[in-house]
């Protein structure tokens, strides 16, 4: 039966979704076996009485106390019970079912990044059938037995959401994907889990391992006759059991047809005597109805990616839009980390973070660690409303227009600090009339040496300025564009190169077209006086108030 003919009775079949085939890492597999079920004999094996009983007193002590990591343990929901110990070594029903859970919802590169443990059980619960699902906490056991035993690896951002990675999922010399096989949906029927763990295993590790051959073949032993060890210690040991009947058992399970599918899931299974009178070899083969040569071409239709949910859907498209008029549209792909910081501040407060994040790019480029940066904004932000009143008048550049960069967070500080105090009514009528007379005083076309404000660190600099200045480009965007330039230069050598300088002329056309017309006063202009003038004039009765302007 092909994969597409299968339909997985899920919460996904009833949105008229498809469940698919499961491509699983074949060197995470094995990685799995070998740590969980290796230590696990070892542990069984040293810890046993007949091996203890004949130990000397003091060793007996160290041999407890070395054994003790053999369980894990986590803290409970309300802090206050006592926590419970789980086994830490043995696969299990839950580790079975979360390991192909991960391969299922991660990317091409074996990487789920900014969840929680809690979406991830949400997303698995609509992939099982009824009553073919582990418990919450058996999700949270197998996650940290995963993660004790470095079949992934987990990092926690400060928001409690996780980047969980496969590890070797990918080949570290050549930066691909390692082989993987793919695995029928079979895997997420009630059926399937009511088999025993012994036979899941064996499945599971037949078909990943087959891949193109007809058949393969287990030893029973630990040993084959000539001495060599056989694959995971045998199936004697693979599958923890000790008799010959019990084997059987498993291979029953495994050739007898599911109701689901009305076949069963080996379609070779054969017992050998190979030079032995007891049966010591298994000749197994996983039926070719199950198996799919298709999803190797195209692995991306088969890993259902679980991409963060669209939380602050407000705010997020509020930050978009703030990003777009403050032309930092291209930050927008780091709107996750925007949200966190901003997710509680208000508008006003937002709009000064990224007007202050803008101003900042533009002096030293974009910060390497942007979430850190827009925490140490919004501490700055005190006086956000005056500020934004300012921004949305348009004099907000000029509060800054007559101190040096490095004293620009402190004018905007003392700016903000003095009009705090002031209702938003009354600054906003003051700041509106200013500027009206600032139009009326100051208001000149664009000219070419608003372009050269600043010093050139580079010869070619002035090449970008005059032909930013021929397309028009805005002012603020441009000198963004060249702090970035600046930075990969980073002071190395006395020239930008080439490919740079192509490249740099190419943005400048793209930049947005800057106003016919600008505010331009002299640069010895200081806000701060003009609006405390200003305000003194506006007490005044109308009419001499009107002349005074004039004047």
């Amino acid at each position: 039966m092909p994969h597409s003919q299968l339909l997985v009775k899920n919460k996904r079949s009833l949105k008229g979704l498809e469940t698919n085939a499961v491509l699983v890492s074949r060197e995470s597999w094995v990685h799995l076996l070998e740590s969980m079920e290796e230590n696990y004999y070892k542990a069984k094996r040293l810890s046993s009485p007949a091996y203890i009983k004949h130990l000397p007193y003091e060793e007996r002590q160290i041999h407890k106390s070395m054994f003790r990591v053999d369980a894990f343990s986590l803290p409970s929901k309300f802090g206050t019970a006592q926590p419970k110990s789980y086994l830490l070594h043995g696969v299990t029903n839950a580790v079975i079912d979360v390991f192909i859970m991960l391969h299922k919802l991660c990317n091409t590169n074996g990487i789920i990044r900014d969840v929680t443990i809690h979406q991830l059980y949400e997303e698995y619960l609509t992939y099982k059938e009824w009553d073919a699902s582990i418990s919450h906490m058996q999700f949270y056991v197998a996650m940290e037995k995963l993660r004790l035993h470095q079949v992934i690896s987990t990092t926690k951002n400060m928001y409690g959401r996780y980047t969980i990675e496969i590890c070797h999922f990918m080949n570290q010399e050549t930066k691909k994907p390692n082989y993987y096989a793919s695995i029928h949906p079979v895997v997420f029927t009630y059926d399937f889990f009511k088999l025993s763990i012994a036979a899941k295993k064996l499945f599971l590790d037949i078909c990943i391992q087959q891949g193109t051959r007809p058949e393969l073949a287990r030893m029973l032993p630990e040993e084959t006759l000539q001495g060599q060890k056989a694959y995971m210690g045998g199936l004697f040991q693979f599958l923890h059991k000790k008799h010959l009947h019990q084997i059987q058992g498993v291979l029953k399970e495994l050739t007898t047809p599911l109701p689901s599918l009305n076949i069963p899931l080996f379609e070779k299974c054969m017992l050998v005597k190979e030079y032995s009178r007891k049966f010591n070899k298994l000749i197994v083969s996983v039926n070719k109805q199950l198996r799919s040569a298709n999803e190797s071409s195209n692995a991306e239709t088969y890993r259902n990616w679980l991409r963060p949910t669209a939380i602050y859907k407000r705010k997020a498209a509020f930050i978009e839009k703030s990003l777009q008029e403050l032309h930092l549209g291209d930050l927008a792909i780091h709107m996750n980390q925007f949200i966190n910081v901003l997710k509680h501040t208000c508008h006003m407060q937002t709009r000064e973070v990224l007007r202050r994040l803008r101003m900042l790019i533009a002096g030293n480029g974009q910060p390497d660690n942007l979430e850190v940066v827009l925490h140490k904004l919004v501490r700055k932000a005190f006086h956000h409303r005056v500020l934004d009143v300012a921004a949305k008048t348009g004099i907000y550049s000029l509060i800054t227009h007559n101190v040096k960069a490095s004293m620009a967070e402190e004018a905007l500080f003392q700016f903000g600090n003095r009009y705090s105090m002031h209702s938003v009514r009354s600054i906003k009528k003051l700041f509106t009339a200013a500027q009206e007379v600032l139009q009326q005083k100051y208001m000149v076309p664009l000219q070419e040496e608003m372009y050269y404000e600043k010093d050139i660190r580079y010869p070619e600099e002035a090449l970008f300025r005059d032909y930013a200045c021929k397309h028009g480009a805005e002012l603020h965007s441009y000198f963004q564009l060249e702090a970035e330039l600046r930075k990969k230069l980073n002071y190395k050598g006395n020239t930008v190169p080439g490919h740079l300088r192509e490249e740099m002329l190419k943005k400048i056309e793209h930049l947005p077209q800057a106003p016919m017309r600008v505010l331009y006063p002299p640069r010895d202009f200081d806000l701060t006086a003009f609006l405390a003038e200003l305000e003194q004039t506006l007490r005044k009765p109308r009419v001499q108030r009107e002349l005074e302007i004039l004047v």
